[in-house]
């Protein structure tokens, strides 16, 4: 293609990329000497198919109606008089699209990927409210286009998923795999989509934003553990992605609620516009409420600010543990010195004053060994308990399943906390400690 003329009107200039549904060279329009971007479906078999190319050319039709600064805008479509192959010729973009910008960066800051997701929203609203459904929302159909200070989302690729699904219906003897890699990107389809349901509406695309959405902000996709077509298609059907802080504790709660508000897997639980899940991502902006991206913005997400809020959360969580009512099983977090001070008030003994300068007490050396030994019980039921949590979620166990695992870490933790508490009590008073068994007297006189 690299030199030639395009349908007498593109001269190709170099290839820009490529990929499953053809490729996408750099080529100046004839009449003006415009540069353009031109996408090739270099497919024999859909060259060969009128009623194919007519579709690919009513999508793309479609497509250019769509009036918005974050849509690529589509200047043509045809198909070459040479080769049959259809094509689409659009504006000219510099810059980077979502994927590249997160393999270079990592994860993005929260900031950021929130301008990135208004913006994609704003186009997407637009698209929706002439009828077009995207269908296949991900990192790289978001392209951030390079004007001086700022950079601009402009989503590529309208109408080319339709024609894919068109394609792939009007195709014989495909394989699962293939025909999955023909109706777009699995791991960003929505529930509805990953069934084959035929009713697909804009509310996919809220889906599959808030996966895009998940990765900018984790680095990676929900379920990327998962290898098998088969197995994906069926998790997305039926299990929703965790929480996004409980995998990046540096996202604010508000924003995962946002994400997970378009995570839902029945669609009228979503969000039910692109308009809507534009607010509620306003909601979560600090500072500025500009939603413009300027390039100062594109930078990794600072170390430490993710390990601040990595120690907020734990400090959170901690402080909600001190709140919450005393039981057998948040008396865990008592320390030995609580669990000995807690000993003393039982017994009604008024707790040391503590002076400026102390005098360290004495020490029976058999009473410290018997402490000892009752605090490295209570330790080892500690780390028991831990250890059922690990495990259970390490075999992924739901349900009734994880309840019951729930209950028995409760149960081993309260106790442990309630052995360590006695014991100490007994061991103050001289006593033997419980589960021990006391010396022998020796015969009575």
């Amino acid at each position: 293609m690299i030199d030639q003329v395009l349908a007498g009107k593109y001269q190709v200039a170099r290839l820009i990329g490529e990929g499953g549904m053809g490729a996408v060279y750099e080529a100046t329009r004839t009449e003006d000497d415009e540069r353009v971007a031109v996408k090739v479906i270099n497919d024999d078999a859909v060259a060969k198919d009128e009623v194919l190319v007519t579709r690919f050319e009513r999508e793309a039709l479609a497509a250019s109606k769509i009036l918005s600064p974050h849509i690529v805008e589509i200047f043509d479509a045809g198909h070459d008089p040479d080769t049959g192959h259809p094509y689409m010729v659009m504006e000219m973009l510099d810059g980077e699209n979502a994927l590249q910008l997160l393999t270079r960066l990592g994860p993005l800051p929260p900031q950021l990927a929130i301008r990135i997701g208004i913006q994609t929203c704003e186009g997407l609203a637009r698209a929706h409210e002439v009828g077009v459904v995207h269908r296949d929302i991900k990192p790289a159909n978001l392209f951030l286009t390079d004007k001086g200070d700022e950079v601009v989302v402009k989503l590529l690729d309208f109408g080319v998923a339709k024609f894919k699904m068109d394609q792939a219906s009007e195709s014989q003897n495909q394989s699962l795999t293939r025909t999955g890699s023909m109706l777009g990107s699995p791991m960003y389809m929505s529930p509805e989509q990953a069934r084959g349901l035929k009713t697909i509406d804009h509310r996919a695309d809220i889906w599959s934003l808030g996966i895009v959405m998940y990765q900018l902000l984790v680095g990676k996709i929900p379920h990327d553990d998962i290898d098998g077509l088969g197995e994906l298609i069926i998790t997305i059907c039926s299990e929703p992605p965790a929480p996004v802080n409980e995998v990046a504790p540096w996202v604010s709660a508000k924003l995962t609620e946002v994400i997970s508000g378009a995570l839902q897997l029945a669609t009228d639980q979503r969000y039910q516009s692109a308009d809507e899940m534009a607010d509620a991502l306003k909601g979560c902006l600090t500072g500025s409420k500009d939603v413009a991206i300027t390039k100062d913005m594109l930078v990794p997400l600072d170390e430490e600010a993710k390990k601040a809020s990595a120690a907020a959360m734990s400090h959170d969580q901690t402080v909600a543990l001190d709140q919450a009512p005393v039981t057998a099983a948040s008396t865990v977090a008592l320390s030995p010195e609580e669990l000995a001070e807690a000993a003393a008030k039982d017994r009604g003994e008024a707790p040391s004053a503590k002076g400026p300068d102390p005098e360290p007490p004495s020490i029976d050396p058999e009473q410290k060994r018997r402490d000892e030994k009752v605090l490295a019980k209570h330790r080892d039921a500690q780390r028991a308990a831990l250890e059922a949590a690990r495990l259970s979620d390490d075999t992924g166990s739901s349900g009734a399943g994880r309840y019951v695992m729930m209950l028995v870490v409760v149960v081993v933790l309260g106790v442990g906390a309630w052995f360590a508490y006695m014991n100490l009590m007994v061991a103050d008073a001289g006593g033997a400690p419980a589960g021990s068994s006391a010396p022998d007297p020796g015969p009575s006189e």
